[in-house]
């Protein structure tokens, strides 16, 4: 799994110091489980070391190749969903972890409730905001997936000593 450090940080532990270290607050991740989102400019999640919250970018259909998989809104809800479930298992949290998720759906339409229902009932009632948007990122693509995750302290001890902390 790449993990970075903060800028911040980084900038901070390149001076040196015990203070520095204790700055190295933000573990950012792009786990082989999803596409590498560095040559887009940003991670896929940032973990908050000190308040234990991982902030996931817009989850997706791209597949680890960051191709735009499937073409309707529900197979899109699908493959989301299932990318969600992978940076969820990065950072060690499960569905019951989610503290918000934020759907955003092209071209929303009540004919896409089912699925959005069913994608709510799946991950554990979180708090939601649904948002109709005329377009994402990439063409093709037509729905979205963000989360914030409560981590728990043993997660995000591992996820320090991977990234050698």
């Amino acid at each position: 799994m790449a993990l970075e450090a903060a800028s911040p940080a980084a900038d901070a532990a390149a001076t040196g110091g015990a203070a520095a270290a204790a700055k190295q607050r933000i573990l950012r991740l792009n786990p082989p489980t999803l596409f590498d989102a560095t040559p887009f400019g940003y991670t896929q999640i940032a973990v908050d070391t000190a308040t234990r919250v991982a902030y996931f970018s817009g989850l997706t259909s791209m597949n680890t190749a960051a191709e735009v998989v499937g073409t309707t809104t529900a197979e899109q809800f699908s493959l989301a969903r299932a990318a969600l479930g992978a940076a969820l298992a990065a950072v060690g949290a499960t569905t019951a972890d989610i503290l918000k998720l934020t759907v955003l759906v092209v071209d929303y339409s009540d004919a896409d409730m089912p699925a959005l229902v069913e994608i709510g009932k799946t991950l554990g009632l979180p708090a939601s905001t649904l948002i109709g948007v005329p377009v994402l990122a990439l063409p093709g693509l037509r729905v979205e997936l963000d989360a914030t995750v409560a981590v728990s302290a043993e997660a995000v001890e591992r996820l320090r000593k991977e990234d050698g902390l």
